[in-house]
């Protein structure tokens, strides 16, 4: 009998305990509700830094519409970016809204850049050799909105205060190519 008696206060405890903490765990909930303390700094997600163990997968979701065919991240802030040009195309418009995507994803987007060596080179497959077609080599100072946004609308060449500040440098594969196109080069 006093064994009987003893489980069942045992019971009767276990039971008692966990309503206990079940009530006290409610009670907190509704305290929390109230309000209270609130940290006063919180993390921000919209910064965004280049890594070079995720760099392949921040650049695939920089949503670009040409191919990347080499890159390199340095931490002094250099990314360095061949992107692969098909030898059809024929629009230079098409080249300044990649290169201003480039541009604004690496000095606007990232906070860690700051110097963009950007090359578009087409890729000859029948010739069986890469060709610099048109590169920049710009500092995020210098890579203004106004700069980024002449770029993404241009369709002939842009102006010399622009081209001079991104330093741009247009191969003669690029006057070959667009030279007949565009009549405002000299």
């Amino acid at each position: 009998m006093k064994k009987l008696r003893l489980f069942l206060l045992s019971i009767l405890m276990t039971l008692t305990l966990t309503a206990g903490l079940g009530a006290l765990a409610s009670l907190d909930g509704r305290e929390r509700d109230k309000g209270g303390d609130l940290p006063v700094f919180t993390p921000d997600r919209s910064v965004k830094q280049l890594q070079e163990e995720l760099l392949v997968d921040q650049l695939q979701s920089a949503n670009h519409s040409l191919p990347i065919s080499r890159v390199h991240f340095n931490q002094d802030g250099s990314l360095i970016l061949d992107v692969k040009v098909a030898a059809s195309i024929m629009n230079p418009a098409l080249l300044y809204e990649e290169m201003a995507h480039w541009l604004n994803f690496s000095f606007h987007e990232m906070n860690n850049v700051n110097r963009l060596e950007l090359r578009m080179v087409i890729d000859d497959r029948k010739a069986h050799k890469k060709q610099i077609l048109l590169g920049l080599d710009a500092l995020k100072e210098q890579a203004t909105m106004e700069r980024i946004l002449e770029m993404k609308q241009a369709d002939a060449r842009l102006s010399e205060e622009t081209e001079q500040a991104l330093r741009m440098t247009y191969t003669s594969i690029w006057h070959k190519i667009f030279d007949p196109k565009l009549s405002s080069f000299p």
